[in-house]
């Protein structure tokens, strides 16, 4: 399948004929895949398999109906947690180590309930959540023995030579990032990444050399290869819920969530070619990149629980799409020491302009839940929740800002990526939790959840992709989400009447694929069969993210 690039946005300001630097198929993915409530630690300790089970706040997020199960007064929250994290990177038979330490607050907290005359009872809540905070580094590095290969220039050229319209050296050379072209072609021009062919009228990558036997120019492959990835974020939930109980029998919640987003990376890709002997110096090429994401969403929530029997509870709920409206803003650096300037002294330094804010919109998945929990009497509650959800349903839209309005079809060509590259089976999660009231005051907590990965397109996620995903312009650096494993224990224990404690530890595992850059297919070069060539990335980065988490949870009732 082939895909034209989409490196901005898909379409020009009118005002001023500059190519907006613009969101893509892969930063919208990368949004979506994070909806991670932490919540209590009771909520920790039975690893988020609390829909059915109810009576504390965090429920809200597997089941909005959880909250009308709390009775009797007010109740006040509040959680802090410790998370370490330690990042793997495997990449080449090298394996690579990061470690970070979180401190957070993740939850706080109110509940209120009261019962009419009739029997009715309603419940009100409001909280502040922990939606997910990040602190996240990936350093590595690898050799290649290929000597005949494609590094980032080859990149750069193909999305030049795909420009529609294609943009020759002159415009690059006068306007710069004012030209019609793309910005990370623009860097890899002026930085010496690639050269252009008068004749032929083609960009190529800068880092070619004369073969001895007489077979012509051939394309030099990097030897060595670096990417350095800081990342860091936040994502804060402000929930509204409201529970109605009219009978034993029956249960309705709804929530309304307000989120708060932050996001931040900043990543250096680093190429080094082979010295030759008709070279004096060494030669590679550098990308440095800076993005920043902020802005906030709003979904709506409602959720059921029916009691057919005594002490079993059976629900469902369904959520709709985080609405998110953002802003981004970014800055990038390319350097390069190519043959082509082998006469001149030190490295091309270019960047881009010091800000290129635009707005932009993203919609995640619609996620559908059930919930069952059995409750045995005061000894124990076993309970299971299940979700599901498909990254295919992200979608990007125009947001009004400074005067453009890019209307519903500025993004189709990422949005129809998106539909097809993560068309597969969706996301599962299975949430196991159990409960034992060990004595009147001390309860034992465990649980366990598994999020199996979202079914992306082989072909995308194979090492080497055959096919192109799109990214947010010189960023080209893009991260496929893997599948989540995690267990739980912990403990609550009634310090008095109104006061109790919850501990709850969590170790969690995800398992993720980074490509440095995309594949892509040269629309102006062709290979020895007549066929356009095709530019295949250097292999994928294996990336396993662990974190051990603790939290403790202090509850007041009045």
């Amino acid at each position: 399948m082939n895909k034209k690039i989409c490196v901005c946005l898909a379409a020009l300001l009118a005002t001023s004929g500059v190519q907006a630097w613009g969101q893509s198929e892969t930063l919208a993915v990368g949004i979506a895949a994070q909806q991670e409530s932490r919540g209590s630690a009771r909520y920790q300790a039975l690893s988020g398999a609390l829909g059915a089970v109810g009576a504390d706040f965090s429920s809200v997020h597997q089941n909005p109906a959880g909250i009308a199960l709390f009775r009797r007064g007010s109740k006040l929250s509040l959680t802090g947690a410790y998370t370490g994290a330690l990042g793997r990177s495997m990449w080449g038979g090298n394996t690579f180590s990061e470690r970070n330490n979180l401190y957070t607050v993740d939850e706080m907290s109110y509940m209120n309930s009261w019962t009419t005359g009739s029997g009715m009872s309603f419940t009100f809540g409001f909280g502040i959540q922990n939606g997910g905070r990040l602190r996240r580094t990936l350093d590595a590095s690898r050799s290649l023995s290929h000597e005949k290969g494609f590094s980032l220039a080859d990149y750069a050229a193909a999305v030049l030579n795909g420009g529609d319209p294609f943009v020759e050296k002159g415009e690059i050379m006068s306007k710069g990032f004012n030209s019609r072209a793309p910005w990370i072609g623009v860097l890899a021009h002026e930085a010496g990444w690639v050269d252009f062919d008068d004749k032929d009228k083609v960009y190529g990558s800068a880092f070619a050399f004369d073969d001895k036997d007489g077979r012509g120019l051939l394309n030099e492959g990097p030897r060595s290869v670096g990417l350095r990835m800081e990342e860091s974020g936040s994502l804060t939930h402000y929930d509204i819920a409201f529970g109605f109980r009219p009978s034993s029998l029956f249960s309705l919640g709804m929530v309304l969530t307000i989120s708060d987003l932050d996001y931040s990376i900043y990543s250096s890709y680093s190429e080094g070619f082979r010295k030759r002997q008709q070279f004096n110096d060494t030669y590679g090429l550098s990308l440095d990149n800076t993005m920043d994401v902020h802005g906030g969403g709003v979904r709506f929530a409602l959720g059921m629980l029916l009691e057919p029997i005594d002490g079993l509870r059976l629900g469902a709920s369904v959520y709709t799409p985080m609405a998110y409206s953002l802003k981004i803003d970014h800055w990038s650096r390319a350097t390069g020491v190519s043959p082509s300037f082998a006469d001149k002294k030190g490295a091309f330094d270019v960047k881009t302009p010091t800000s290129a804010a635009n707005a932009f919109g993203v919609r995640t998945p619609w996620r559908f839940g059930l919930s069952g929990a059995y409750v045995l009497g005061r000894r124990a509650i076993f309970s299971a929740d299940y979700e599901y959800s498909t990254l295919s349903g992200t979608r990007l839209y125009a947001v009004y800002d400074e005067g453009y309005d890019g209307g519903d079809d500025t993004y189709k060509m990422d949005n129809d990526a998106i539909k097809s590259d993560f068309g597969g089976s969706g996301r599962h999660t299975l949430r196991l939790g159990v409960e034992v009231n060990a004595t009147n005051r001390l309860a034992l907590r465990g649980g366990y959840r598994l999020t199996t990965a979202q079914g992306i397109d082989a072909a995308l996620s194979s090492e080497v992709p055959k096919i192109e995903a799109l990214v947010p312009g010189t960023l080209v650096h893009y991260r496929l989400p893997g599948a989540i494993n995690s267990y739980s224990l912990g403990l609550g224990y009634r310090l008095s009447p109104s006061w109790t404690l919850d501990v709850a530890y969590m170790h969690h595992r995800q398992s993720n694929m980074v490509q440095p850059f995309p594949f892509i297919i040269d629309q102006r070069i062709y290979n020895d069969k007549g066929e356009k060539t095709a530019i295949n990335p250097v292999p994928r980065i294996d990336e396993e993210q662990l974190r051990n988490q603790v939290a403790v949870t202090l509850n007041y009732r009045f």
